[in-house]
């Protein structure tokens, strides 16, 4: 608790969590009247405390609560007025007996023993040269319900005679405390029932209208009978402007009217202002407190004089319309009805508005939703969410109109334009060996030799056998024997053709290279003199110059086929990224398709060739793997993103 040294502070129990009972905080008008009736009584407990202490006079401190500030709450001093004086004037002194006070009431509140704590005290404009204490202080606690609300101080002179039992007596009297907070609740629990009794009956009655205007006339009407106003008017929003829609005791409602043109001024600065607004104003409100009120003024001036007040009527936390009521000048509305006002009004303005909804045809729920519409999205309201929803329509119109190149990605495998496996001419034996892997041949450079040896010795065989029967054709033809010398003849062709046979095999074991390239496969050398036949390859010439082979998925060779059969056969038809070398970039020219689909891991494939649009770099060897990449035409990101969708809904739904 702090020495504050207002005169009043706010209510305790009512507004704060009890057993059996839900918190539940009064209007502010009920709160001024709880706090005024607790500074009452505490003032006449007060009293009662010095007259049983024969005391001089009595503090009451207050702990802060929900509802209320803490600190000095009242004071009294039955016989000598002059002594709250000094002790107000005293800050060192009123701090002292606030903490006083709050010892008292922590000791009780600990589950200790209730008892009274006392000290002597100096008091007075003299006291600082004094040695001696002028009185002795007090302190008895406030409880409630076993908790701490506060305590009373009292000051007696140390002079006087003790009265016997006065503290218990003075604890006695304390106790009576929490029968006036119970009291204070269950007087607010009265008068926010009657409010709630008065709303519902209100709320019964004029659902018997059946449009809008005809529950806001019954609104009025109702108003103007239980508060004694002259007019009540209620007026819904339209567009930007607040329309009245029923005024009380007029069955129609005529726009041109001046009193309507004003009492429709009136709505208009009441919902500019968006609170409660109250004409004539206390001329010692707080700056924060006073209103604008032109409008009300011309009204009253016009049309009274006479005393307004204008309610704001909301659906969840948005103004949908205003009630404007009206009375005398000479009977304004009291403070203590602007709480029913209030609640009334909570439930005036659902109520009205959702009657109105309901009124409306098709075309005017179209019409109001596309407002609604275009206010959310031009509103101020929930502008992190507008620019999200913003920079997403951006985002999706950038998509669906940025043309970009429609690229058809593949897996591709670089491999050797030419290729040449060399095998054995015919089975024998392995004589010479000339090259090794990798290493670079020409055409027609000898690789390998066969061993020729026994068909070289047939050959010589062979030879000795056509000069035999050459000799012997000769003789023949020199006796003039015709026949014979015809049918050796025909036996040394016989023989020359086996005699070309050996010639021609002995020249083809004789390995050489096809083609200019670089030679790829096994070493020879563990091959020599070991038996060689031909279904066998002995090496292969890879060639020097290099093709891209493109695996193209099914789903993409309708638009690869199109770069395929552009016509122009000098143009770049796409790129070849290898993934030894990612930061190279080989441009590529489509060559040929293999017109047969070939099934790999998780679909088909189309084989398409493509030769290099510029000099095979060194780097690139055959057997090399890569991403290759083929434009064709163009395309938007949305259309490329939503392609794969589209495609697989068409084949699940067949549309």
């Amino acid at each position: 608790m702090s020495a504050s040294t207002s005169a009043s502070t706010n209510p305790s129990l009512p507004g704060r969590s009890t057993p059996g009972g839900s918190p539940s905080g009064p209007s502010t008008d009920g709160a001024v009247d709880a706090q005024r009736a607790l500074a009452e009584y505490l003032s006449g407990l007060l009293g009662r405390l010095c007259a049983l202490s024969k005391a001089q006079a009595g503090l009451a401190f207050i702990q802060p609560g929900e509802q209320r500030a803490g600190g000095l709450a009242a004071m009294h001093a039955p016989d000598d007025p002059r002594l709250i004086e000094q002790v107000r004037g005293d800050a060192q002194l009123l701090s002292r007996l606030a903490n006083l006070a709050e010892r008292a009431a922590q000791q009780a509140g600990s589950g200790g023993q209730t008892r009274a704590l006392s000290e002597n005290v100096l008091v007075g404009a003299g006291t600082m040269y004094q040695a001696q204490a002028t009185h002795r202080a007090t302190a008895v606690p406030l409880l409630a319900l076993g908790r701490p609300e506060g305590a009373c101080v009292v000051l007696s002179s140390v002079n006087r005679e003790v009265v016997p039992q006065a503290d218990q007596s003075m604890l006695v009297a304390a106790e009576g405390f929490e029968g006036f907070l119970w009291s204070q609740r269950a007087l607010a629990e009265a008068e926010r029932t009657a409010r709630l009794r008065e709303t519902l009956e209100m709320l019964d009655a004029a659902q018997r209208g059946a449009t809008a205007q005809t529950m806001g006339s019954l609104f009025c009407d109702e108003l103007r009978r239980r508060f004694g106003c002259t007019r009540v008017t209620v007026g819904l929003v339209h567009g930007q402007d607040i329309r009245a829609v029923a005024i009380s005791g007029a069955d129609t409602i005529d726009r041109r009217n001046p009193a309507v043109e004003a009492l429709e001024a009136v709505m208009d600065e009441c919902a500019d202002q968006d609170i409660e607004v109250v004409f004539p104003q206390d001329d010692d409100l707080a700056p924060a407190e006073r209103r604008v009120v032109r409008a009300h003024g011309d009204l009253s001036r016009s049309f009274g004089p006479s005393s307004i007040v204008s309610l704001p009527l909301r659906v969840d936390g948005d103004l949908v319309g205003v009630a404007v009521l009206e009375r005398d000048a000479d009977d304004p509305f009291p403070v203590g009805s602007l709480g029913l006002l209030r609640l009334v009004a909570e439930f005036i303005g659902p109520a009205v508005w959702t009657r109105r909804l309901a009124d409306r045809g098709i075309f005017a729920v179209t019409r109001d939703r596309i407002i609604d519409f275009g206010s959310a999205i031009v509103g101020p309201r929930h502008t992190l969410l507008k620019l999200v929803g913003l920079l997403a329509l951006l985002v999706f119109v950038a998509l669906a109109v940025t043309p970009i190149p429609n690229v058809v990605s593949a897996e591709a495998e670089a491999k050797a334009r030419d290729q040449r496996a060399i095998t054995p001419p015919y089975q024998g034996y392995l004589a010479w060996v000339g090259v090794k892997p990798g290493e670079a041949v020409t055409q027609g450079q000898l690789l390998a030799r066969m061993d020729t040896t026994e068909r070289e010795a047939q050959l010589a065989q062979l030879d000795a056998q056509f000069a035999s029967q050459r000799t012997k054709r000769e003789a023949e033809l020199t006796r003039g024997r015709m026949e014979q010398a015809e049918v050796l003849s025909q036996s040394m062709a016989e023989i020359e053709a086996q005699r070309a046979l050996l010639r021609y095999e002995i020249e083809r074991g004789h390995i050489r290279a096809p083609i200019d390239g670089l030679v790829s496969g096994t070493d020879l050398e563990p091959w020599l003199d070991a038996p060689i036949a031909p279904d066998r390859p002995l090496v292969n010439i890879v060639g020097t110059t290099s093709v891209v082979v493109m695996r193209v998925p099914e789903r993409d060779i309708a638009a690869a086929r199109e770069s395929l059969t552009d016509g122009d056969p000098q143009a770049i038809d796409g790129t070849f990224a290898p993934r030894a070398r990612t930061d190279e970039r080989l441009p590529l020219r489509l060559l040929r398709m293999n017109p047969q689909a070939e099934a790999v891991a998780g679909g088909n494939v189309y084989l398409i060739e493509a030769e290099i649009a510029e000099a095979t770099p060194e780097w690139l060897k055959p057997g090399m793997t890569g991403r290759a990449r083929v434009q064709s035409g163009w395309t938007t990101p949305l259309v490329r993103l939503a392609r794969p969708i589209i495609d697989r809904a068409r084949m699940a739904w067949w549309w």
